[in-house]
C-alpha cells in the first residue's frame, strides 16, 4: 500500500482539528519537561542559552510547519508522533554527537532524511493543491503568496515566543556569564577583573555584600576559570539548596555550577572561590572524557591517558558519598575528586597571591602610566 495514498487522502484523518492541535501542544509540553529533566545536554562548543535557543529553533520550526500541512490531510497519531520525535532526535545526536556510537549516528540521519523528504513531499503536495484552485478576490487568502506568508507568520511567532521564553528563563535564573568590569576585550583573567576579585581578599567586604554582587564576582572566577582550562563553553553559576554535606555539584548537560545557598551567603570568600575552582574542574575533566571517547582507539592506552581513562570510568559508576562513612571514603578516594580538590586548593593561594601582586602593582604605578 502507497503509504502517502493512506495518509493524505480525504479518509486517512482519524482525529478531529482540535483533538490533533491539542494533542501536539500536550505532547510537547510534557515531552519537553521529560527531555529538559532527563535528556538535555548543551550543545559542545555552546552555551546554556545557546543551547536552549538551538533546541527552540528545532522544535518549533518543523513541528508548526508540518501541522500546518497535515492539518488537512494527515491528521493521525502515528503522523503527530512522528512530527514530534524527529526534531527532539536531531538535537540530541547535536549534543550527544561525541559519545554517540556510529550506528546511531547513521540512523538518526536516515531518520531525519526521510523527515526532510517527507515535509517536501507534503510541501509539494499543498503547493498542487493551491495551484489547481482559481485567485478570485474571494479567495486571494487561499493564493500560494498568501499561504506561504501565513506560513512563515505563524513560524516565526511562535519560533520567537519559544525562544524568547527560552532566554527570559535562563537571564531569570542565571546571572550573566560575562562578569561587569571585564575588560573590552572579553578575555576572562585575573587582571581584567581586579575591582571584581579584590573582595576575595576581605572577609569583611564579602560579608557586607549583596547575594547577587557575590554571585557576579563568583561568575567572574567560573569565567576565567573555563577560559583558563580550555573549557569550550561557559560555566553558569546558580544558587540552589543542595543535600547536607554538598556544598556544590556540576551538571555536564547544562553545563551549571550549582553552590549551595548557606555556603555562598555565609562562607568565606576563598571557601566559596574553592568550591566554584572544584566544580570549574570537574566541568574540564568531562571535556577531557569526551575527547577522549572520540579519540582513535590505537592512542588510548598512552601514560598520558591513563588519568582520563580513570576519570571516565568512575563518572560511569559514581560515588557521591551518600549513605555511611564507606561510601563516603568511597567518595573521597576517586581519582576525578581528589585531582579537583587538590586543583581547587592551588587555585586559593594562586588568587590570592595574584590578586595581591596585581593591586600592588598598579598602586606602584605612576599616574602618567595610569
Amino acid at each position: 500500500m502507497d503509504l502517502h495514498a493512506y495518509a493524505y487522502t480525504e479518509t486517512g484523518n482519524t482525529l478531529s482539528k482540535a483533538n490533533y492541535l491539542t494533542k501536539h501542544i500536550i505532547v510537547v509540553c510534557l515531552a519537553t519537561v521529560w527531555y529538559m529533566d532527563i535528556v538535555f545536554r548543551s550543545i559542545p562548543t555552546l552555551s546554556t542559552i545557546q543551547s536552549l535557543t538551538v533546541l527552540g529553533i528545532l522544535l518549533a520550526v518543523p513541528i508548526v510547519l508540518r501541522v500546518l500541512l497535515t492539518l488537512r490531510r494527515g491528521r493521525t497519531d502515528l503522523n503527530m508522533a512522528f512530527n514530534i520525535v524527529v526534531p527532539y532526535q536531531a538535537y540530541t545526536v547535536l549534543s550527544y554527537q561525541a559519545s554517540l556510537p556510529l550506528a546511531g549516528r547513521v540512523i538518526t540521519m536516515l531518520i531525519l532524511v526521510v523527515y526532510e523528504y517527507e515535509t517536501l513531499m507534503l510541501l509539494a503536495q499543498a503547493l498542487r493543491r493551491w495551484r489547481r484552485r482559481a485567485v478570485t478576490r474571494e479567495k486571494v487568502l487561499l493564493s500560494p503568496k498568501v499561504r506561504t506568508g501565513i506560513i512563515l507568520t505563524c513560524c516565526a511567532f511562535c519560533l520567537a515566543v519559544f525562544v524568547g521564553a527560552d532566554v527570559a528563563y535562563c537571564r531569570l535564573s542565571f546571572p550573566p556569564a560575562t562578569a561587569e568590569g571585564q575588560s573590552d576585550e572579553g578575555e576572562a583573567t585575573i587582571i581584567n577583573n581586579l575591582d571584581t576579585l579584590a573582595s576575595l581578599l576581605d572577609p569583611d567586604t564579602w560579608a557586607s555584600m549583596t547575594t547577587e554582587e557575590k554571585l557576579r564576582t563568583m561568575q567572574t572566577v567560573a569565567d576565567i576559570e573555563a577560559n583558563y582550562l580550555g573549557v569550550s563553553y561557559e560555566l553558569n553559576i546558580v544558587l540552589l539548596d543542595l543535600d547536607e554535606n554538598t556544598l556544590g555539584n556540576f551538571n555536564s548537560r547544562s553545563h551549571l555550577i550549582s553552590i549551595d545557598r548557606e555556603h555562598f551567603e555565609g562562607g568565606l570568600p576563598m571557601e566559596v572561590l574553592n568550591t566554584v575552582c572544584h566544580e570549574a574542574y570537574h566541568a574540564y575533566q568531562q571535556c577531557l572524557c569526551r575527547a577522549y571517547t572520540s579519540m582513535d582507539n590505537a592512542y588510548k592506552d598512552l601514560y598520558a591517558f591513563r588519568s582520563i581513562k580513570r576519570y571516565e570510568e568512575e563518572f560511569l559508576n559514581y560515588s557521591d558519598g551518600t549513605g555511611d562513612d564507606e561510601a563516603f571514603a568511597e567518595y573521597l578516594q576517586q581519582r576525578c575528586e581528589s585531582d579537583a580538590r587538590s586543583y581547587a586548593r592551588r587555585c586559593e593561594s594562586e588568587y590570592a597571591a595574584s590578586i595581591t601582586a596585581y593591586l600592588a602593582a598598579r598602586e606602584n604605578q605612576s599616574p602618567d602610566t595610569v
